[in-house]
């Protein structure tokens, strides 16, 4: 039996997702935080954490169009692509 094409796009959003988190965000995180810690350390936020954070964050931004998918999907992904014929 093949899978319902909602369900299709929403496990290429899961990879997406997955991948995008694994891949991309968290070998960011030790960095972040070294960074963190420096500008605590400053008592200002320099000019490369703010780079970084901007780079972060545009990462992050990525996963909005997915997971509003996936949420559209979850709640009326079936009625969208249900066969008109039956």
């Amino acid at each position: 039996m093949t899978k319902p094409v909602w369900l299709k796009i929403q496990y290429a959003c899961m990879t997406f997702l997955t991948v995008n988190a694994f891949v991309f965000l968290l070998p960011m995180m030790p960095e972040m935080t070294q960074l963190t810690s420096q500008n605590i350390e400053l008592g200002m936020i320099n000019v490369t954490y703010q780079e970084y954070a901007t780079k972060k964050m545009m990462v992050g931004l990525s996963n909005v169009l997915p997971l509003f998918i996936m949420v559209v999907l979850s709640a009326i992904g079936e009625n969208i692509f249900s066969d008109s014929t039956q």
